[in-house]
């Protein structure tokens, strides 16, 4: 009974935080609370965080199943910093969840929150490293063949073979990028300092991600 009633009043807190963190209020406040409450330390941002909560940063996500400081929209990011306020902007994976008019529109909006020499951090499947990888399969005549190619495709998707995406709807990416692309659309929105740099959020997937490092 008392395991119920505990598991009732976390429900119960979970949800009321969930809305609090949702709310406009929280919103136009959540900056102004943070720097009160941590004067001096950097604000930095992993937007799109899902499984991946980082200590020491705020951690943004607009799922509310998953853990996280701030629910909302990364689209919105412009409303919820002030102008050259924000240290540094990291999306592990999440870029590809945006179409291209509203990537373009978030670039400009991440050069606007961003403070002046700080990074904005992608990482993302490389659609050019993908095709590159595509076009050395001549055949699937096994099951083995048949696997290195599906592996090779899925992340053109966001489809993850461990779960039960299979049997169920699930975010996919609505659009692909390379290193090229992407650094173009960056020096459009103002970026100068660009690199593409080896992947570190999955250092085994060197031939299909890419991260870039862009500083306003």
């Amino acid at each position: 009974m008392q395991a119920c009633l505990n598991h009732f009043c976390y429900r119960v807190k979970w949800s009321i935080l969930y809305r609090i963190r949702r709310s406009s209020i929280y919103h136009n406040l959540f900056y102004t609370l943070y720097k009160k409450k941590y004067p001096d330390a950097p604000v930095r941002l992993n937007l799109g965080c899902n499984c991946i909560y980082m200590d020491a940063w705020i951690n943004l996500d607009n799922d509310k199943t998953v853990r996280a400081d701030f629910y909302g929209d990364l689209r919105n990011i412009a409303a919820y910093f002030p102008t050259c306020s924000v240290d540094a902007i990291l999306l592990s994976h999440v870029i590809s969840y945006l179409n291209l008019k509203d990537a373009r529109s978030f670039f400009r909006s991440a050069f606007h929150i961003l403070k002046d020499n700080a990074p904005l951090i992608l990482e993302f499947p490389d659609i050019q490293k993908i095709a590159a990888k595509i076009l050395t399969f001549d055949s699937c005549e096994d099951e083995n063949t048949l696997y290195e190619y599906l592996e090779c495709i899925r992340p053109i998707f966001a489809l993850n073979f461990e779960t039960e995406q299979l049997d169920k709807d699930y975010a996919k990416y609505i659009f692909a990028w390379s290193a090229m692309h992407i650094c173009k659309e960056l020096q459009k929105a103002g970026f100068r300092k660009i690199s593409v740099l080896p992947t570190q959020y999955h250092p085994g997937y060197q031939n299909r991600d890419t991260r870039i490092e862009a500083y306003k």
